[in-house]
């Protein structure tokens, strides 16, 4: 009697010949783990790169990398700061300095705004080179928009008025127990059309002639234009019915952030010789872009105007 072949035990000699050994498996996780390990590595120094030349602008890169991969053990509160005493310290400056117009050439209070709001958003980027945290609720605070040109430029300012030097020294981290305070500007509100609001609080060089052309436009809001009007910390402004009428004076267009900068802060030094032979008291001590901040950027109040009212 003729016998049929055993399908089953045929099938199951095919699978057993298909099967890897116990060895050929443990070889095949050790590549996988191997080629894991290698793009993940790869997309780390690609991420860490990314993140360096968005917050460490104009430092060094091994500094900045090892910073990165250092063990997070602070804990980094975002601290909101002001602009609106750098405009208030000029006034002062104008006016003292009109007092000795005769022996003190006084240069365009303009000039002056515009090189020392870039000093200020200088120190807010330079102190990112020694921030030992990773900066919290960065979509809901200002990128300084200063290039390592504009910086290296900054940094060559040594001298400048004592109001001015105390508001920008102060900025910098506060340790307290194991919290860091990291100085930021506040980011403008956006309306519901899309449009970026500005505010006296948070004026910064890099979006000076934004707000200006705000400013200045009658078409935009009324209720925005006469806030920062009643609040204004911009020097030299002139209003009519609540619209700019000098947005060009206090910011041209096509302002170069590192060449315009750059000349207009060695123009104004001069004026800074002078004010110090003359009142040695308003110019006094360096300029300090170390990262250490004040305590006095602590300290908070509510917001009020300087304008005398008419009876």
């Amino acid at each position: 009697m003729e016998t049929l072949p055993n399908k089953n035990a045929s099938s199951s000699q095919q699978r057993g010949r298909g099967r890897q050994s116990r060895g050929r498996q443990i070889y095949q996780r050790g590549r996988v783990t191997t080629m894991r390990r290698t793009k993940g590595a790869d997309a780390m120094a690609i991420l860490q790169e990314k993140i360096r030349e968005k917050m460490y602008v104009g430092s060094n890169e091994e500094d900045a990398l090892n910073r990165l991969s250092e063990q997070q053990t602070l804990k980094a509160i975002t601290l909101s700061i002001t602009t609106r005493g750098i405009g208030f310290g000029i006034c002062h400056l104008t006016f003292i300095s009109i007092s000795y117009y005769e022996n003190i050439r006084v240069p365009s209070m303009y000039a002056m705004y515009r090189v020392f709001l870039g000093l200020l958003e200088a120190k807010l980027e330079s102190i990112k080179a020694d921030l030992p945290v990773v900066p919290r609720l960065t979509e809901h605070i200002k990128q300084p928009g200063v290039t390592s040109d504009m910086l290296r430029a900054a940094q060559s300012v040594t001298i400048v008025p004592e109001p001015i030097r105390r508001i920008i020294n102060a900025v910098g981290y506060v340790k307290y127990e194991d919290k860091i305070y990291v100085p930021a500007v506040a980011s403008d509100p956006i309306d519901r059309h899309g449009v970026i609001i500005p505010r006296p609080e948070n004026i910064l060089l890099s979006t000076l002639r934004r707000t200006v052309e705000y400013l200045s436009n009658p078409n935009s809001s009324a209720g925005v234009r006469r806030r920062f009007h009643e609040n204004c910390p911009i020097p030299g402004a002139i209003w009519a019915d609540d619209i700019l009428q000098n947005p060009d004076e206090i910011m041209p267009r096509n302002y170069d952030m590192y060449e315009d900068f750059r000349r207009e802060s060695m123009l104004i030094a001069p004026y800074l010789v002078s004010l110090q032979k003359h009142v040695p008291k308003l110019v006094g001590g360096t300029l300090d872009f170390k990262s250490n901040g004040r305590n006095s950027l602590l300290m908070s109040n509510e917001m009020q105007n300087l304008r005398r009212k008419h009876n």
